[in-house]
């Protein structure tokens, strides 16, 4: 295989990214892709065989070469397997000089590719694996990652929560990871708030229907807040994209009568522009998340307040009652949404402090130049 000279200077350093998910890590790779010096940098992608239409718009849009494989959540170890050989057979055929993987089965399965073929690679999980587990699967899960180990050199964090889980439970080394935050680019959002100011309270939330987002606590959100006041609209965009909990999100709507209180909008169908537009409020109800929710950082640029879990990945980057809120219960969320409905004034403050935030640490046109600096120093 041919290795990277740095003195070949007129040579474009060859990317090989490999991911299973989608959501916010298709978010990362868009940003990243589209955001790195093309002169010096040319990308290339794996992507999992069922990867919707807009990464595909994106990857023909930028002219990047990608190559669908079948990726399977969990453990199967025979279409672990032929993902671990397709793998394999790109890297010979594309002869990249460093490979990136993102998230836990492409992380996994390429580590040990590009160990065996003496490839440099670098592991960004996105959420460590074995988080979203319960009981024996969550040590299942962990025993993996620990295994995992020996097959990696260098990991690029997207938080500080993501590295003390890395350091402190896993166990590598704090000299191989380097943290670089989940950005966004400085230009930020077209704000033209097409709120109707004389109409109900409107919040919003982003996310999958699945037990990582907890949707379950937002809809208890939604039954806690219309008991008090019937004035408010919740807004919740992601239906269609992994719904594991979706009969359990339709029965809880059902048995409470909450049909009249939320909107569900199915991933896709809205400009984002648009839905941010119109919130007054924004809350995640995540268990975890690996780094600042980029709908998070989203909803920030757009001036829209944010209520969130106090948990890993928001922790990071909303300081509560300043930038944003942290909450734990059903009863917190609605008390800190009430106050901001409550407080105009309250929402500006916030509001502003979160800009500050988003242009102090979450500055893609800053934290690009990190990502090539780590390429540069892996080959």
């Amino acid at each position: 295989m041919y290795k990277f000279n740095i003195l070949d200077v007129e040579r474009k350093i060859k990317v090989l990214h490999v991911s299973q998910s989608l959501g916010g890590v298709e978010t990362h790779l868009k940003l990243l892709i589209s955001s790195i010096d093309s002169s010096k940098f040319e990308h290339s992608i794996i992507i999992p065989s069922e990867a919707n239409s807009s990464i595909i718009q994106f990857l023909n849009e930028h002219q990047i070469s990608f190559y669908p494989i079948k990726f399977k959540r969990g453990f199967h170890p025979i279409f672990d397997m032929t993902a671990f050989y397709n793998i394999v057979y790109y890297c010979i055929v594309l002869k990249p000089d460093i490979v990136h993987l993102h998230s836990s089965k492409a992380g996994l399965l390429g580590r040990i590719a590009t160990k065996l073929m003496g490839i440099p690679s670098i592991f960004t999980p996105h959420g460590i694996s074995y988080l979203s587990m319960v009981g024996m699967k969550r040590w299942f899960f962990f025993g993996i990652e620990c295994f995992a180990k020996i097959f990696t050199k260098r990991i690029v964090a997207v938080s500080y929560s993501e590295f003390n889980r890395l350091v402190y439970e896993i166990g590598f080394q704090p000299s191989q990871i380097t943290v670089i935050k989940n950005s966004l680019p400085e230009t930020g959002f077209d704000i033209q708030s097409n709120k109707d100011k004389n109409g109900p309270f409107v919040i919003g939330t982003v996310a999958r229907i699945t037990q990582q987002k907890n949707p379950l606590l937002f809809l208890e959100i939604v039954k806690l807040y219309s008991e008090r006041n019937h004035n408010v609209v919740f807004k919740y965009l992601g239906a269609g994209l992994h719904d594991h909990l979706i009969s359990e999100f339709n029965d809880y709507i059902k048995t409470h009568n909450l049909s009249r209180f939320i909107e569900i909008i199915p991933w896709g169908s809205v400009s984002i522009s648009d839905f941010y537009n119109s919130l007054d409020a924004f809350a995640l109800t995540s268990i975890f998340e690996a780094g600042m929710p980029y709908v998070v950082l989203e909803a920030m640029s757009f001036d829209v307040p944010c209520v969130t879990s106090k948990c890993d990945g928001c922790v990071d980057g909303i300081e509560h009652d300043t930038n944003g809120y942290l909450c734990i219960t059903a009863k917190e969320f609605v008390d800190c949404l009430e106050n901001l409905s409550l407080s105009p004034d309250k929402r500006k403050q916030i509001s502003m402090h979160a800009r500050m935030t988003l242009k102090q640490n979450y500055n893609l046109n800053k934290n690009i130049l990190l990502h090539e600096n780590i390429y540069r120093q892996c080959i």
